[in-house]
């Protein structure tokens, strides 16, 4: 594994686990947006069930508020995207400060939308910019091992929304197949212990349970 010690590999699966969950749910919350607005105002509901996140919500108005920059509302896109960033920080070594500054760009976008009259429209830039740091992990990180832990957890969050969100099985099984390609790739490049009792059966439901064993092996930073 190199330098990457086991409290930074945590970081570096965590960063791209908390990545991705901004960017998944950013795109879902502009479809929920124009739900609520057009069709079915209480549909956040169902929304905070499927991600088992606490519905504390007054009404429709105070989720858009509350779920999209509220920093205090631990399950806000801004609260994950916070936790994307103090990783990080701790991380600037490994991925450089190019690759950090597309997340505090996004910081940046967060802390402006309470002072607008219609933070929807700063999304787009949100997602852009993260388009932007996967893309300038790739050009500005050298180490592989750091990488691809990153990308190890931006998969490993990516299946999990994906199952929550009842996306098609089919985009499912995509993410299942580069999630056990970056687990082999691993195995030759780390000794992280416990990592290589996961590359096992390629069926559904096994593969599901290496993904939540694998979710286990680091912990929440």
């Amino acid at each position: 594994m190199g330098a990457i010690t086991i409290e930074k590999s945590n970081s570096l699966f965590w960063l791209g686990r908390y990545m991705e969950r901004v960017f998944t749910t950013t795109r879902y919350y502009s479809r929920l947006f124009d739900i609520m607005l057009d069709q079915n105002p209480e549909v956040y509901h169902q929304y905070c069930q499927q991600l088992d996140i606490e519905d504390f919500y007054y009404n429709d108005a105070h989720f858009m508020m509350s779920y999209l920059y509220d920093l205090n509302n631990s399950d806000s896109i801004y609260a994950n995207l916070r936790r994307a960033y103090d990783n990080a920080v701790i991380l600037r070594e490994e991925i450089s400060s190019e690759v950090l500054s597309y997340i505090q760009m996004d910081m940046n976008i967060f802390e402006k939308m309470e002072e607008t009259e219609a933070p929807i429209m700063l999304l787009q830039n949100v997602i852009d910019n993260i388009f932007a740091f996967w893309g300038s992990l790739g050009e500005n990180t050298d180490d592989p091992c750091a990488k691809d832990i990153i990308k190890l957890g931006k998969i490993a969050e990516r299946i999990d929304l994906y199952c929550r969100l009842d996306y098609p099985t089919s985009m499912i099984d995509r993410q299942y197949r580069k999630l056990e390609s970056r687990i082999s790739k691993l195995l030759s490049e780390t000794e992280i212990e416990g990592l290589s009792q996961l590359k096992g059966s390629r069926d559904t439901v096994s593969r599901l349970r290496e993904m939540q064993e694998l979710t286990y092996l680091f912990e929440v930073v």
